[in-house]
This record gives C-alpha cells, structure tokens and sequence, in this order.
C-alpha cells in the first residue's frame, strides 16, 4: 500500500441524504451518515470535488462540528490517501485526519496572462 499525505482547504457545497447499504455476507442493513460534498480549486484553475462521509468527523481530531457548516464555509482538510496495489481486490481509500476552520484561499489566475 501506498500512502499519500494530503492537505487542503475546501469550499463546502452542502450535503446529501443520509443512505444505507446492506452487508454482503449476512444481509444486513447497515445505516450510512450523510456525504458531505467539498470543492476546490486545483493547481490549473479547475475545480475538484471531494465527498466526504460525516462520520469522517467524528474519527478526525475536528474543531468544528459538520452540523454547523453553511454553504460557502471554508475548512482546511488533512489526511491520507492509502492507494492498494493493483490487483490486489481491495479498495483504496481516504483518511481524514484533522478538519478546522479555515479562511477563503486565495484565488490563483491559472491560465491568464
């Protein structure tokens, strides 16, 4: 496994419903908390998009509560990025490890001279 720190600050864009999923090997329903979807501004002016599960928070050292988040709130996002070997049937995956408020980033003119 690789693993890859990532750090960044986002743009909060709101959240989607709660959800479940059932468990393969007994069926069972497990309850999923809500995603919480993210946006920012790559090195080239694009923008990316990060979803997020709120449970996230709750196993982060979080200085804010994803409750609390209104549209348009920036928060920085730190964590790691654990890439599988390929072929080796697992998932690879995102931890988060620290979320805190943050100021707006400043915008970059990529592409314009």
């Amino acid at each position: 496994m690789q693993r890859l720190p990532w750090d960044r600050v986002l743009e909060y864009r709101g959240r989607e419903a709660e959800g479940y999923s059932f468990v393969s090997d007994k069926g069972e329903r497990v309850d999923l908390a809500p995603m919480l979807r993210f946006e920012f501004e790559t090195d080239d002016g694009d923008v990316g998009l990060v979803d997020i599960r709120a449970s996230a928070f709750d196993n982060a050292r979080a200085l804010l509560e994803w409750q609390d988040l209104k549209r348009g709130d920036y928060v920085r996002v730190q964590g790691v990025i654990n890439l599988q070997e390929r072929g080796s049937g697992k998932d690879s995956y995102f931890s988060v490890k620290v979320v805190e408020p943050a100021p707006a980033p400043v915008r970059t003119t990529a592409g314009k001279s």
